[in-house]
């Protein structure tokens, strides 16, 4: 098992940046090999696919909206030992020079806890989280307060199966096939559910950080997008790590006119129909 002597955590909600943060940090190639490390599914071993986020829908047409969704793909059940599911995230997360890196959503720390439960931790997620790693962690927490952009982002997003445009060509991009951004459809009711589960995802991390008494190292999605490499700097500082192995950014941003557009659109049904906006 490899031996972790530093560690963070990336705290996000999906769409809100961080896997461009988390990708520059990566690029540095010593501040840790962060990723979604707890996001595959016990039962299917894959991340949560499209019908999952819609499971508990319970908005306009829902038919229509599961037949703009990307068919389920079969998975098989991860039947790892808890301590072999250790072992392969910090020998994954974790650069020669003992830095570890992940990334957490706060959808998927039940995910995270039941494992670590195999480990003996018992309590909440801190415990299992200091279980995992050993050592505390640095905590980051990226936050996006534009979350109606950002579930447009969501949408776009469930629908084409397209999560990163990585332009070196190294990173998971389209995997439902040609033609299924230009087939993707705008949706008032899908794109309010998923704000709705983003702003929720959100409040809990905030709550969360607030009555475990720990200040992480904040970073906001318009200055991420706007100052990548800037705002990768100031978290190799606050790391203790070297600020100049701030990487120029390694994705490109995925919004583009017709992202604008929907937005646009879906804050003239909000303020018609109250769907949310703010995570407030």
């Amino acid at each position: 098992m490899t031996a972790v002597n530093q560690a963070y955590l990336v705290c996000a909600s999906q769409r809100s940046g961080s896997t461009l943060l988390v990708a520059s940090l990566a690029a540095t190639e010593v501040a840790g090999r962060p990723a979604e490390f707890f996001e595959d599914l016990p039962d299917t071993g894959l991340p949560p696919q499209s019908q999952d986020w819609f499971a508990d829908y319970v908005g306009p047409d829902p038919d229509g909206v599961h037949a703009l969704l990307h068919p389920a793909v079969a998975g098989r059940p991860d039947e790892r030992s808890a301590q072999r599911w250790r072992d392969d995230i910090l020998d994954a997360g974790t650069t020669r020079n003992g830095v570890w890196g992940g990334k957490l959503m706060w959808n998927q720390t039940p995910l995270l806890i039941d494992h670590a439960s195999g480990l003996g931790a018992t309590g909440g997620l801190r415990t299992a989280i200091r279980a995992l790693l050993g050592v505390e962690p640095t905590y980051i927490l990226v936050n996006r307060d534009d979350v109606a952009a950002q579930a447009v982002s969501m949408w776009r997003a469930v629908q084409t199966q397209t999560w990163v445009d990585d332009p070196s060509g190294g990173g998971p991009t389209v995997t439902a096939g040609a033609g299924r951004d230009e087939a993707a459809q705008y949706h008032a009711g899908a794109i309010a559910h998923l704000a709705a589960e983003l702003a929720a995802q959100q409040q809990a991390w905030d709550r969360w950080f607030r009555e475990e008494a720990i200040d992480p190292i904040r970073v906001e999605f318009d200055e991420l997008v706007r100052e990548p490499r800037s705002t990768t700097a100031s978290v190799l500082t606050a790391l203790g790590l070297d600020p100049d192995l701030a990487p120029p950014p390694p994705l490109t941003r995925q919004g583009d006119g017709r992202s604008a557009e929907w937005v646009a659109r879906y804050r003239a049904d909000a303020e018609t129909n109250g769907y949310p906006l703010t995570r407030n």
